[in-house]
């Protein structure tokens, strides 16, 4: 057997259709820390509690009932290690919770709430959250809320850009797809600097054998066997676009 090993990154991308209001659930992350999504919208969260549900209807209900109220679409990035995931919990670090407290120290507004597309999981991080923010004391444009907003959250969480969009934009409803990144780290030896962003496999991988595997994944599933008991979902039936390995 030969005694070394050479370092390779590999990076497995899928890219999914989003047919419904409810997105599809992918396999786990791969590690806790070493997922990140770049998505257009989608959800990777299991289950959603009913009080949970009651807010993303009062959200998607009236999409402009108040005078004065405007639609701000925010893309979002963080690094998920810190936080058990997006969406808020009872006693818990979010990402949801940090950010809806730094756009109301940024706009004044006390009541912030806030619908993204994806419920990340714990540890896992975000390229480009899709992130709709109905606000009533925001009266500069909209390009300009990233830059005072960020002065109120932490290092880890970024509002990359913000567009005003129509009242009837939904972030959920109005996904075309998705994209996950997978990162691993294949060698003898870890990569201390990049452990937080991929996953470390000592084992030799055979490149050519996943990419054969890949392409039976690709195509048109019911993944109905990877949702929990009672999610709230229309349809399990997903569209795997394409799933692409380096």
């Amino acid at each position: 057997m030969n005694s070394t090993q050479s370092t390779a990154n590999t990076q497995i991308t899928v890219e999914t259709n989003e047919s419904s209001a409810e997105p599809a659930e992918n396999a786990e992350p791969i590690k806790n820390t070493a997922e990140a999504i770049e998505n257009t919208v989608g959800s990777t969260k299991n289950t959603v509690e009913a009080a949970e549900i009651s807010e993303q209807v009062a959200l998607q209900a009236e999409p402009q009932s108040r005078a004065g109220e405007r639609s701000l679409h925010l893309t979002v990035a963080y690094d998920g290690a810190q936080y058990f995931g997006w969406q808020k919990q009872p006693d818990q670090l979010t990402v949801q919770e940090v950010l809806e407290r730094g756009l109301s120290i940024a706009t004044g507004q006390k009541n912030v709430r806030t619908l993204a597309s994806s419920r990340t999981d714990t540890g896992v991080h975000a390229i480009a959250q899709s992130v709709l923010f109905k606000s009533t004391h925001w009266p500069a444009p909209a390009e300009r809320l990233p830059y005072a907003v960020n002065t109120s959250l932490p290092p880890d969480i970024v509002v990359r850009k913000c567009e005003e969009v129509s009242p009837y934009f939904h972030p959920l409803r109005d996904s075309t797809g998705k994209r996950y990144r997978y990162l691993i780290y294949n060698a003898r030896k870890e990569d201390p600097l990049g452990r937080a962003q991929h996953w470390w496999v000592r084992r030799r991988l055979d490149l050519e054998q996943m990419q054969i595997a890949a392409a039976f994944i690709e195509g048109e599933h019911d993944f109905n066997s990877f949702q929990s008991t009672g999610s709230p979902r229309s349809s399990t039936i997903r569209i795997v676009r394409e799933l692409a390995i380096h």
